[in-house]
């Protein structure tokens, strides 16, 4: 005989594939002969949707990867489930659409230093896929002190004693 072709049974995120005789079932028959009484049950199978790079699924479409978070577009997730992204590692951050780790970043600012002031040489320092490489400064010395290791994360400002050319 015929079975019921399943029409106007739902199940969120699986796909109705026909009748079988487990309740696990995850592929069925609508096709089937019977010899006295039978249980059969609606066999589904688990729908996945495809990442895309900068997308987050959210459990029903795909949207651009939020900040703080990357997605790389690799892989799958189940239809229903959120997925197919990343948090930044290390508190990083990240311009929303990010497609992989290495666009996370931390974020260098200024500081006043003791004989002047610490100014960041870039903005951001971007992950390299291990770590947060340290943020480097420019020194700005205050009159009396002289700038030691400039462009560098230990940069400073020193006072100047006896002796020094120090402007």
């Amino acid at each position: 005989c015929t079975l019921p072709d399943g029409s106007g049974l739902t199940r969120v995120g699986y796909a109705f594939t026909g009748w079988g005789t487990s309740a696990s079932c995850t592929s069925g028959t609508y096709q089937e002969t019977f010899y006295g009484n039978a249980t059969r049950y609606a066999c589904w199978s688990q729908q996945t949707e495809t990442c895309q790079p900068g997308k987050k699924y959210n459990g029903s479409t795909h949207v651009t990867c939020p900040a703080g978070e990357f997605c790389l577009g690799t892989g799958s997730v189940n239809v229903g489930t959120a997925g197919c992204s990343s948090e930044c590692p290390g508190n990083g951050t990240s311009e929303p659409g990010a497609t992989s780790s290495t666009a996370c970043y931390i974020t260098c600012s200024g500081k006043t230093i003791t004989g002047g002031k610490l100014t960041p040489v870039s903005e951001t320092s971007n992950y390299n896929g291990s770590t947060y490489p340290a943020c480097t400064y420019t020194a700005t010395c205050d009159p009396g002190y002289v700038a030691q290791n400039q462009n560098s994360a230990s940069a400073t400002c020193k006072k100047c004693a006896a002796g020094d050319n120090c402007p």
